[in-house]
């Protein structure tokens, strides 16, 4: 699979930079990042800590009026890189040390436009499944991703994907992908592949539904993932949902249902007090059971929330959550937690 990958990006970057030439129009890089920043408060325990959440910087373009691409990396992962291998003198004494740096690595693609209508991608990139997962963390209106996550398949792999656009009579967008399954930054361990599906249909303006499916093998298990989700803006009210249901088969071992949902609602008043120019309050409840056959076995997370946008940039600002965990299982974490993000768009 890996060969007809680098066999498809060279064959990109011949056919776009001979079609360069023949292009006017700006096709420079153009760099972009972000950079989130929180406290957490344990109120349960009483112990906090603050933490660099995400320092990301990138560089996206086009080759031409058809091809793009995008490089994509988080350098707070370095807190946590590993030493893959050391070299020292006869004596003992450490003389250098290589860092495993394939973690930071988070997006690293090609995308080909068709038409109008029909484009595809290559290499690393989100899976194109759920509308939660699909959104950046300075995106999200929540300090912390939902609880989904744990049900849907890993954020990132590497493959191909098919995306279609209609924007007449009734909007519809689809993608149709087909990924190693192993998930970012890892070599592909089996000679399987996973498949993903989405389409995303908005019926008004102000609505969009979407339905998903994710399938193949994770982990030695077979599994098929469904999620359907809503988003909805009214003017300043905001509404979002998401459902996802996955079905894991360990082949003559083990076989079981995980679901998880969320809701949440909030309003934008829009502000003009120093550099503050909205003040959004939220409200999220979610679920996450990791097997249907287990009664009493489920976490729910209630979250309310405040958000402050700070200046003109889209997504800068302060986010003040508070989260309330409540399960009979012992493996979750039933505390509360207080968190103040602040994160800065460029």
């Amino acid at each position: 699979m890996k060969k007809y990958f680098s066999f498809f990006i060279i064959l990109l970057l011949i056919t776009s930079m001979t079609s360069l030439n023949a292009q006017t129009g700006d096709f420079s890089p153009k760099f972009f990042g972000y950079v989130k920043s929180f406290h957490q408060s344990d109120l349960t325990d009483g112990q906090g800590q603050f933490s660099v959440v995400h320092a990301r910087l990138g560089v996206r373009g086009n080759l031409n009026e058809n091809v793009s691409y995008r490089i994509f990396t988080d350098y707070a992962r370095l807190l946590g890189a590993s030493v893959v291998g050391t070299d020292s003198d006869g004596d003992g004494e450490l003389n250098s040390a290589r860092l495993n740096l394939r973690s930071i690595l988070l997006d690293a693609f090609f995308n080909m436009k068709l038409t109008d209508r029909l484009s595809f991608s290559i290499g690393q990139y989100k899976i194109p499944f759920s509308t939660s997962n699909l959104r950046s963390p300075v995106e999200m209106e929540f300090v912390n991703r939902p609880l989904t996550t744990s049900v849907t398949p890993a954020l990132r792999d590497v493959g191909l994907t098919v995306y279609y656009k209609n924007k007449e009579v009734l909007p519809v967008d689809a993608a149709l992908g087909v990924f190693n399954g192993s998930g970012e930054n890892v070599n592909e361990n089996n000679k399987t592949m996973n498949y993903s599906a989405r389409v995303v249909a908005s019926p008004i303006n102000e609505i969009k539904i979407s339905g998903n499916y994710y399938g193949g093998k994770i982990n030695n298990a077979d599994v098929n993932i469904f999620d359907i989700g809503v988003h909805a803006k009214f003017n300043n009210i905001l509404f979002d949902g998401e459902f996802v249901s996955r079905k894991n088969d360990i082949p003559n071992v083990l076989e079981f249902t995980s679901t998880g949902y969320f809701v949440y609602t909030g309003y934008i008043f829009a502000t003009d007090f120093w550099v503050v120019n909205s003040i959004t309050p939220l409200v999220r409840y979610e679920n996450f059971d990791p097997s249907t056959n287990i009664n009493d076995d489920q976490l729910t997370r209630f979250t309310a929330g405040i958000n402050f946008g700070l200046a003109d940039k889209n997504f800068t600002g302060i986010r003040l959550n508070y989260e309330n965990r409540d399960s009979k299982n012992p493996i979750f974490n039933s505390n509360d937690y207080f968190y103040a993000s602040f994160q800065v768009v460029f």
